[in-house]
């Protein structure tokens, strides 16, 4: 067994750390949490220690990403009806890290997808013609309830908080961290060979797949570092895929905001939407009906 991290992150004493892990280790076993994986087609020898491989991740990872990009979309959900839906839009990306991030793009009216260290946002006229968005509190207890978190995205963007209790184990030709958080565990591939991460998986307490971010077709930019070119994002309910946004970078490059472009980062009002829901912090999308379409 390799060795974990003793850097500590308010989870209490070592002792209880390590048995809450072991514990959440062994019910991630116990359910089958994580699909199959595909194997790389060559391996190579994994790092001996935790330690090793945040040293290696974190003098990969800029200080501060700050990136733009052009971007094409393709988002698959269910709409109100439960009828199984496709859209497809190019559009822009805007992230400064570690957690701000606009995505926009426009097909038969905006689509908006946001947040800052505050509060998310997305807004998707076509189709659904509908606005959610709330306090970032509550999507951190929630997790199981947004199907496209932004907060995701960041760390698929290479945002990784690399000061957390991180365990490390293997899986053929992957490196392994494994962290437990207040509401389940999240897990990260990292290629042996490329040094690159190449999956990331969220749990919940019971080992049950919340959510998984797969990174390919890697491009390194100046200025900015390694970042995957292809993101393909899923949530799941019940056991079953029920969204996915799959998106495919170009033009990547520094992004340095003058102060009225991170207005971008400023959740808009839902102005002309026929339904705006906020989530609760009991994990409810309820109605906001003062910011619905015509009642501002």
């Amino acid at each position: 067994m390799k060795k974990a991290s003793r850097n500590s992150m308010g989870y209490g004493p070592v002792v209880r750390s390590w048995i809450r892990l072991w514990l959440a280790l062994g019910l991630l076993w116990i359910s089958g949490c994580v699909p199959p994986q595909k194997e790389p087609e060559v391996r190579c020898p994994g790092k001996a220690t935790t330690e090793e491989v945040i040293e290696t991740l974190r003098a990969r990872q800029p200080v501060t990403l700050s990136l733009r990009s052009s971007v094409s979309c393709v988002m698959e959900f269910t709409d109100s009806k439960g009828k199984p839906k496709k859209e497809s839009f190019d559009g822009t990306l805007r992230f400064v890290g570690p957690d701000r991030l606009y995505l926009g793009g426009e097909k038969f009216g905006p689509i908006r997808i946001g947040a800052n260290p505050e509060t998310f946002w997305m807004y998707v006229k076509p189709a659904l013609n509908t606005a959610w968005y709330g306090p970032r509190k509550n999507v951190m207890l929630c997790p199981e309830k947004i199907g496209f978190n932004p907060f995701y995205l960041a760390d698929a963007l290479g945002q990784i908080d690399l000061s957390l209790d991180w365990l490390l184990t293997s899986d053929p030709g992957f490196d392994v961290l494994t962290v437990i958080e207040s509401t389940g565990l999240r897990r990260v591939y990292i290629n042996c060979c490329t040094y690159r991460i190449e999956r990331i998986e969220y749990c919940d307490m019971l080992g049950k797949l919340i959510a998984s971010a797969d990174l390919s077709d890697y491009k390194t930019i100046t200025d900015v570092g390694d970042i995957p070119s292809t993101i393909d994002l899923r949530h799941f309910r019940g056991g079953r895929m029920n969204t996915r946004l799959t998106l495919k970078l170009s033009g990547i490059a520094v992004f340095r905001p003058t102060e009225a472009q991170m207005r971008l980062f400023v959740r808009p009002e839902p102005r002309g939407f026929e339904a705006v829901y906020q989530l609760n912090e009991f994990c409810e999308f309820v109605p906001d009906r003062e910011q619905a379409e015509g009642r501002l």
